[in-house]
């Protein structure tokens, strides 16, 4: 079975805390989990194509500028394998129907978080 490819946004605010995402408690994958925003690439959209996409569909917003952040991370069992990080500054308003919040690295892993979003918080994000 292939692993799903998944691109991930870090969305950064003017006071460098990062958005997160809970799933709701229904969803039967990683119920209750708080996430990055980004999903699964489709098979037909380069991996900045895939995030963008992602964060329209998420959150409502476009026309940001990303900047790729290439990690080096081996999936975990069950989990995707990530193809695409992209980092961006946004200040403004967003649509979302899942719980959300803006936090630090330290503060986002006090959060319930997937395995590898921890690993990718724990190398990536400063202040861990």
């Amino acid at each position: 079975m292939t692993q799903a490819e998944i691109v991930v946004a870090l969305i950064v605010n003017v006071e460098g805390r990062f958005l997160f995402q809970k799933r709701h408690a229904l969803n039967p994958v990683m119920p209750n989990l708080w996430e990055l925003p980004g999903g699964k690439k489709e098979s037909d959209e380069t991996s900045l194509e895939g995030v963008k996409r992602e964060v329209l569909e998420e959150l409502g917003i476009s026309g940001l500028d990303w900047e790729p952040i290439l990690p080096s991370l081996e999936p975990q069992q069950g989990e995707g394998r990530f193809l695409g990080l992209y980092r961006t500054r946004f200040e403004g308003t967003f649509i979302t129907s899942l719980s959300w919040g803006w936090f630090t690295a330290a503060e986002a892993l006090r959060l319930q978080l997937p395995d590898l979003t921890r690993e990718l918080i724990s190398d990536l994000l400063p202040g861990t």
